[in-house]
């Protein structure tokens, strides 16, 4: 199965946020507005982007890696092509 296409952005209108993709389809939608919502929102949108050339199954291997620093993350992955 494959995810949306890359970059993602952030919409804010009509009272609602929406995360479309680079066909501008939906992939996400809330009407909450208030500023944790708005910027989780941003952070995933940001997230995605930044990992648009990593494989989702990459991602699920070294996705929660609580003791590499973001530098060691990086070099492990590119270790890896």
């Amino acid at each position: 199965m494959s995810h949306s296409k890359e970059p993602w952005k952030l919409f804010v209108e009509f009272g609602l946020i929406t995360i479309r993709d680079s066909n501008g389809k939906e992939v996400a939608f809330t009407n909450i507005q208030d500023s944790p919502i708005l910027e989780n929102h941003k952070r995933i949108v940001a997230c995605v982007n930044a990992c648009a050339d990593i494989t989702s199954e990459r991602l699920e291997k070294y996705g929660v890696v609580l003791d590499m620093s973001a530098d060691d993350l990086i070099a492990e992955v590119e270790s890896e092509k």
